[in-house]
């Protein structure tokens, strides 16, 4: 049963569209109680209807939480459908018709199962860190539900009540959103921080105090608020963030008239964090007192047994450290001050 405990609606090329957060909820009073263990002895089920009743009354499966209000289809006194609390999903229907356009099935426990950092209290309540302590009673419990349009695309944040945190989907294409990220404040190794997400208001950055977009996540039991700022890749909103990586206290090659240094970079390229670049001076020097023996005047390089190199440096906090540098292989025609030019292994005079 999906059971929403909250509800989105927005309008995406002309049609409708309902968000909604399928956290699950029992009706449990004094007089009446519907919830009852699906492997217990008064909760049976159709043997033809449900031909693996044994399997899934075992312990494994015996301990989800089900309903008796409902899945007696013919009203014979046992269950022929199963019915369980909540769709530990976040679900996007046809506003105008009821219909389901797309479900995000078992995608918020996979993901926080998988995490590196709560993969470890995967399904863990809001009251303690213990590892599968939901898995029998709705899971992560996806509780509140906003929407928010960020530079043309919408996006929907659900609150994870009892596992904590936000989950993040592009529903730019109601049809096949994208999982874009989940964040979460709570501590892991020890309980502790943001418990109990419930409350979720999205703020766009022409209503934030700090001119960015902001999600504002309300914890119900840690009894706290936590408040997130929204950034996405800024080359498309017109800002950059420009950091300048100086590379100019180079190494002296010699001296003619003045100081000439490695530089004249004329290659460069980028590949697993680090840059390389042909640092190659090349003839650049008294073109009128080195005449070609036709007369003509050119720029001779006055070090013929330089060398270029490719140099290979990494930028880390501001500065392009070297990592290493190898000598291109150049041999230098005398002649005329310049280097040999290869050609398919031929050598050009």
């Amino acid at each position: 049963m999906y059971q929403p405990d909250a509800v989105a609606y927005w309008n995406a090329g002309g049609n409708e569209y309902l968000l909604t957060a399928n956290e699950g909820d029992v009706r449990e009073w004094d007089a009446y109680a519907e919830i009852v263990r699906l492997g217990a002895s008064a909760y049976k089920l159709d043997p033809t209807a449900v031909p693996d009743a044994t399997y899934l009354k075992r312990s494994e499966c015996g301990r989800l939480n089900v309903t008796t209000a409902t899945g007696d289809t013919d009203g014979d006194g046992d269950f022929d459908e199963i019915h369980a609390y909540g769709g530990r999903s976040i679900s996007i229907w046809n506003a105008t018709t009821g219909a389901l356009v797309w479900d995000s099935g078992d995608d918020l426990e996979r993901i926080t199962a998988a995490d590196p950092t709560f993969g470890n209290i995967f399904n863990a309540s809001h009251e303690n860190n213990t590892r599968k302590n939901r898995s029998d009673d709705k899971g992560p419990e996806p509780e509140g539900i906003a929407l928010g349009t960020i530079e043309g695309r919408n996006y929907a944040f659900a609150a994870l009540e009892r596992i904590g945190g936000v989950m993040v989907y592009d529903v730019t294409n109601p049809a096949a959103p994208e999982f874009v990220q989940w964040v979460n404040t709570r501590t892991p190794a020890s309980y502790g921080g943001d418990q109990g997400a419930e409350g979720i208001i999205f703020i766009p950055k022409s209503e934030s105090p700090n001119g960015r977009n902001l999600l504002v996540v309300s914890n119900e039991v840690s009894g706290t608020v936590s408040v997130f700022q929204i950034d996405i890749d800024k080359t498309k909103t017109g800002e950059y963030d420009v950091t300048k990586y100086a590379f100019d206290n180079n190494p002296a090659i010699g001296v003619y008239g003045d100081t000439i240094r490695e530089g004249g970079i004329s290659g460069l390229m980028y590949r697993d964090g680090s840059f390389r670049f042909i640092g190659d001076r090349g003839p650049n020097a008294d073109a009128i007192n080195s005449p070609l023996s036709g007369g003509q005047t050119t720029l001779v390089f006055p070090f013929p047994d330089y060398a270029p190199k490719v140099w290979q440096v990494r930028p880390e906090n501001g500065v392009l450290t070297v990592e290493d540098f190898d000598f291109v292989n150049a041999r230098w025609n005398k002649r005329f001050g310049l280097p040999y030019l290869l050609v398919k292994g031929i050598r050009v005079k």
